[in-house]
């Protein structure tokens, strides 16, 4: 079987870790990145400049930017039915693809192809995902939630598959002194700023923090937190492995368009990294973790510091917890079980 895998540049390598996946399962995985570098390019240039820059910049070189950024899209998607009709996969697997234009999706669609989007957050704020419905065979979506909308958008199949992880990536590792250096921290969160994870911050006062991610600038919990708690904008995913790995805590504060068991990917790399978990527990958690066994979930940030400081005062009882969520995420939570999944699922159509 020939697979062509179609997704972004992300950071955390989810088009990368479904390219393992399929070799280990001996399927022929063909790649295709769909995301404007361009646009990319600028978006992070600008993000690096204060806020009353930034608006200026914005109006002075997004323009410019978004018009280059379609041009650039559009000869994208050419080069994608040319992928397709010269690799002829039997299945084409959109990975998000909020930048494929719905008559990429109908050029490509034909014999008998499977052709299925996964989506990893909100599909519904891309008016183009809409438009792709009805070409797809199937739409798989990390939340529950969004099956009535899609539904009421279209979709013809729907079908859950939750988020996943990546074991050549999230492992636990040999690291350094100079990584230690670098990386160590009591409390380790790599994620990006909006206001419930600033007040998760806060309770963390008299910690030693290290956070890594994007718009903590607005933060003004940090504030009042040494200067080396935000140690950087974006890290890649094995130096994240890493951070959870040498932390002694990692929190896990799910955004809101997780509604009904929508984990992220956070929840199921901190254990495959070798690092202890105290996370929400949004609606559908018990479903993929043992709670109080495998991961240790809170209710408020009063509640995270009490937890915190009683797993950081019981060194033993962490570490029981971190084996056993390492073993159950290696067990259902691997982007190969979801690549089988995907399969078993099409046989049956």
């Amino acid at each position: 079987m020939k697979v062509l895998i179609v997704g972004p540049r992300w950071i955390g390598e989810w088009v990368q870790g479904v390219q393992r996946a399929a070799l280990n399962l001996n399927v022929t995985p063909v790649v295709f990145y769909y995301d404007t570098p361009f646009a990319m390019t600028v978006e992070r240039t600008i993000n690096r400049v204060n806020r009353l820059a930034k608006v200026r910049l914005m109006k002075m070189v997004l323009p410019g930017a978004l018009m280059v950024s379609r041009a650039w899209e559009d000869q994208m998607n050419r080069r994608l039915v040319y992928l397709c009709r010269r690799t002829n996969p039997d299945v084409v697997i959109l990975l998000k693809g909020e930048t494929i234009k719905a008559k990429t999706l109908e050029a490509i669609r034909f014999s008998n192809r499977h052709l299925i989007s996964w989506w990893f957050d909100n599909p519904l704020q891309y008016e183009e995902v809409k438009i792709q419905l009805e070409f797809l065979t199937a739409f798989f979506v990390f939340d529950r939630y969004y099956f009535g909308p899609l539904k009421d958008c279209g979709a013809r199949r729907i079908e859950y598959l939750p988020c996943a992880f990546d074991p050549a990536l999230h492992r636990p590792q040999i690291v350094d002194r100079s990584t230690r250096d670098r990386l160590e921290c009591t409390v380790g969160f790599v994620g990006s700023f909006y206001p419930e994870r600033g007040r998760l911050l806060e309770a963390m006062q008299g910690l030693e923090v290290g956070i890594w991610g994007w718009d903590w600038e607005y933060s003004r919990e940090l504030k009042s937190f040494p200067e080396r708690t935000w140690r950087a904008k974006s890290l890649a995913a094995n130096e994240a492995a890493k951070v959870y790995q040498l932390a002694q805590i990692c929190p896990n504060l799910h955004h809101s368009q997780t509604r009904d068991g929508g984990l992220n990917t956070r929840t199921f790399e901190i254990p495959a990294s070798g690092g202890f978990e105290l996370v929400d527990q949004p609606a559908g958690m018990d479903e993929h973790f043992e709670i109080g066994k495998e991961l240790i979930t809170f209710s408020s940030p009063e509640h995270f510091r009490e937890l915190t400081d009683y797993y950081l005062a019981h060194p033993e009882q962490r570490q029981e917890i971190v084996e056993h969520g390492r073993s159950r995420v290696l067990r259902d939570h691997t982007y190969q079980k979801r690549l089988e999944q995907i399969f078993e699922r099409l046989d049956g159509i």
